[in-house]
């Protein structure tokens, strides 16, 4: 008598990942590339959206380094710009396998119909409809027991909430769309600094650039979202993308429940609400990251906004020729209109304290923030 073996071969060359941009739909993807890096295969991110109309937008496709024409009919710009930031939370080494997919109509439906080209499908246990298990069951549930090839499912775990774009309308009815930096954004940021007065331009890098280099570029878009955060802000509804702003914070590491931030608007833009946007947004991510303050500089002429500082209970120590100061950032369930970290920041920005009448001048409003930001390239 004889023993006999046998091996049972498993060829996946596409692995489906549904999403609803829920905060644990990073970790889930971050898995399905790990299992897609193993057999060699790819991954199709999906987002399944009710566009509400009659006839329906077509699948939009969204691959890593490109940003191509949107076709007339198209899914929410928020949207395109939330599958972007999912994408950038996967190593860059590892992109090359993604593609995303955001398509309209019936959420169990279309991820079924999508899976018949896959030979596995990825997903979290929850997160995708928005109700609770007992009263419906879950979308996962539906795709295990129809779905034509093998699903592996995830137990979400407690985190950071996932960056999601935002559209606000400003009080002059200007529209900006505030979403998170993405690799693709190294042309934006060079049209940014193009369009910065050439006196903020020396003020922030000492010299009289004219754009970034490649390294500079490396840094301010290899984001983790979690350790080194950024916001931008773009015109909501141009053809192609107009650079307004930006926010971003860095954490520290002889200090981890602080990081260094730092907000930039550029000229034509100021004093219409986009620094406050861009701030409360980097708030926002920093606090749902554990960070409790953020840290800045303020020059040591500066006595009104020094004042503000004290008033703040802020932590300040010589610095040279500034001031470091620390900030307690708001507990994650404080509601507020304005505290005492957005007064500080405008005022620095500013250069003035509020309320004391002077005149503000368009380019020198950002020197403060701009040697700031510098440090961040650091």
């Amino acid at each position: 008598m004889t023993a006999t073996s046998s091996v049972v071969r498993c060829d996946v060359d596409e692995i489906l990942c549904p999403t609803e941009f829920s905060p644990c739909c990073a970790r889930i993807l971050v898995t399905a590339v790990a299992i897609a890096e193993h057999f060699d295969a790819s991954v199709r991110i999906l987002h399944v959206w009710k566009s509400g109309g009659e006839a329906p937008p077509a699948p939009v496709t969204i691959v890593p380094g490109e940003r191509v024409p949107l076709p007339p009919s198209h899914p929410p710009v928020p949207l395109l710009e939330d599958m972007r930031t999912l994408i950038n939370h996967v190593p860059e080494a590892s992109r090359w396998r993604l593609a995303g997919e955001i398509a309209s109509g019936g959420i169990r439906r279309t991820i079924l119909a999508k899976a018949e080209a896959a030979q596995l499908v990825v997903m979290g246990t929850r997160g995708l409809t928005g109700l609770p298990h007992v009263l419906l069951g879950s979308v996962a549930e539906r795709i295990v027991a129809r779905a034509p090839c093998p699903v592996l499912t995830l137990r979400p775990e407690a985190g950071a909430a996932f960056p999601r774009a935002r559209l606000h309308t400003l009080s002059d009815g200007f529209s900006v769309l505030i979403r998170p930096i993405v690799a693709e954004d190294r042309d934006l940021l060079q049209k940014g600094i193009q369009q910065m007065s050439l006196e903020s331009r020396y003020r922030r890098f000492m010299a009289p650039i004219r754009s970034f280099t490649e390294e500079q570029l490396r840094v301010l878009t290899g984001l983790d979202y979690r350790d080194h955060m950024a916001w931008g802000a773009v015109a909501a509804g141009a053809p192609n993308d107009v650079p307004i702003g930006s926010s971003r914070y860095r954490r520290l590491d002889d200090a981890p429940d602080v990081a260094e931030a730092a907000v930039v608007v550029i000229d034509a833009y100021q004093r219409r609400g986009v620094g406050t946007l861009l701030l409360k947004s980097l708030v926002r991510s920093a606090v749902a990251n554990g960070i409790k303050a953020f840290r800045g500089y303020v020059l040591k002429e500066n006595v009104p906004v020094q004042r503000m500082l004290e008033d703040a209970h802020a932590v300040m120590v010589d610095d040279g020729d500034c001031l470091r100061f620390d900030v307690a950032l708001p507990a994650p369930d404080e509601e507020r209109e304005e505290g005492p970290l957005e007064m500080v920041f405008k005022a620095i920005a500013r250069r003035v304290a509020p309320g004391s009448g002077a005149d503000e001048d368009p380019i020198d409003g950002i020197r403060s923030l701009l040697d700031a930001y510098s440090r961040l390239f650091k």
